[in-house]
């Protein structure tokens, strides 16, 4: 049922950066891998505290309270 699907991921790394050459993927999917569990742990909160202020920072001034 339905059409058959391709994957969107390149094979040896499961990322699926497509602006980026194949090369330079396989190093960033290396140092990532190379990263500790905590350490990808730490990176990951650090991406969400970023993400949050910039949300935070786009909110009309009379309303930043409510966070």
């Amino acid at each position: 049922m339905g059409a058959p699907t391709t994957s969107d991921r390149y094979p040896d790394t499961g990322f699926s950066v497509k602006d980026t050459s194949p090369e330079v993927n396989q190093m960033v999917f290396d140092r990532m891998t190379a990263l500790s569990g905590s350490e990808r742990l730490i990176m990951g909160c650090d991406m969400f505290d970023t993400a949050r202020a910039m949300v935070i920072a786009s909110i009309p001034d009379g309303r930043r309270h409510q966070f």
